[in-house]
């Protein structure tokens, strides 16, 4: 098996569980989860763009209250997003 056909199963084994909501929630939730949990703030994996970035507590626990109370068909699009578009659309509706 070639090396770009390899990467292609991963990429596409990727793609299906961080869309798969019914079963689990995408790991940027579970991260933004267990920072809420430890009360500290941590660096999480940006899942668009493979960047480390350091999300707070607060901002946390912003992001899965949010998370809670959409319908999937919206927490599909909000995951797809980075998490430095994410977090500024996540204060908006908190503001609101």
């Amino acid at each position: 098996m070639k090396t770009s056909e390899l990467r292609e199963i991963v990429r596409q084994v990727l793609a299906e569980d961080s869309l798969d909501l019914a079963e689990h929630e995408p790991r940027i939730i579970t991260d933004m989860q267990k920072i809420v949990d430890k009360k500290q703030a941590q660096k999480v994996m940006d899942p668009a763009t493979g960047k480390q970035v350091m999300v707070d507590q607060f901002t946390a626990s912003a992001v899965v209250l949010v998370w809670k109370k959409l319908n999937d068909a919206m927490k599909r699009k909000l995951v797809e997003l980075p998490l430095v578009k994410l977090i500024p659309i996540v204060w908006k509706l908190i503001t609101r």
